[in-house]
Order: C-alpha cells, then sequence, then structure tokens
C-alpha cells in the first residue's frame, strides 16, 4: 500500500469537527468549500511563515511537485495529463529546469572539472 493511502483515509475526518455535515476534504473553519483565494490567504498567512518562506501560494505547490514528480522519474506525458496542460510544450518549462539540475549535477561531480580546476578553459 502507498504511503500517501494510509493518510488519505484519514484526511477528511481530520481536523474538522463532528458537527460538522460534509464530505469536502478542504474546507473553510466553520465547514464551507474552502476558495481558491481563501486556501491563497491561509498558506500565505499560516504556512509560509511556519516554513520559512516570504511567498507560498497555490501556484508554488504545483509548480513543485510537478518537478518533484519528474526529478523522481516520472514520465513528461503523464506529468503533462496529471497538470492538465493541453500539449507538451507548456510541460516543456518544468523539464528544462529538471534538466538543469542534471548538468548542475554533472558539473558539480565532474572529474574533468577535478583534474582541470575551476577557472582553466580547455582548448
Amino acid at each position: 500500500m502507498p504511503h500517501w493511502s494510509r493518510h488519505s483515509r484519514r484526511l477528511p475526518s481530520s481536523g474538522r469537527p463532528r458537527e460538522w455535515d460534509t464530505k469536502l476534504i478542504f474546507a473553510h473553519y466553520e465547514g464551507n468549500r474552502l476558495t481558491v483565494s481563501g486556501w491563497r490567504q491561509r498558506l500565505q498567512k499560516n504556512y509560509a511563515p511556519k516554513l520559512g518562506l516570504k511567498r507560498l501560494s497555490p501556484y508554488d505547490l504545483r509548480h513543485d511537485a510537478a518537478l518533484y514528480f519528474l526529478r523522481n522519474g516520472m514520465n513528461p506525458f503523464a506529468l503533462q495529463a496529471i497538470m492538465g496542460h493541453s500539449n507538451l510544450e507548456t510541460t516543456k518549462h518544468y523539464i528544462a529546469l529538471v534538466e538543469a539540475d542534471i548538468r548542475e549535477a554533472q558539473e558539480k561531480a565532474s572529474p574533468v572539472k577535478r583534474l582541470i580546476g575551476k577557472n582553466k578553459r580547455v582548448r
């Protein structure tokens, strides 16, 4: 069983007063549907400071999730479907960021760099 499914079964009842008659997972403190702007405000006011961030938005979470999936081997076409992108061009933005991670890691660990030093150019 994936680790997330153990927790997701508990999620709807977590932190919710028993008198709420709703099946909503994301609810306002009064039990009403949590709006996008309400979620954005909650992230910025409550969670960003706890994480030491100046800014945190739903878009930031979506962006980070996409990068996480790609960095951990997700097929770009599957990510395109999950993200709801109509074409791969939009998803390529995330792929380019992951390729930059690979280049950075390669440069950092390169044996050639160790042999010639940081500031020398090979001709």
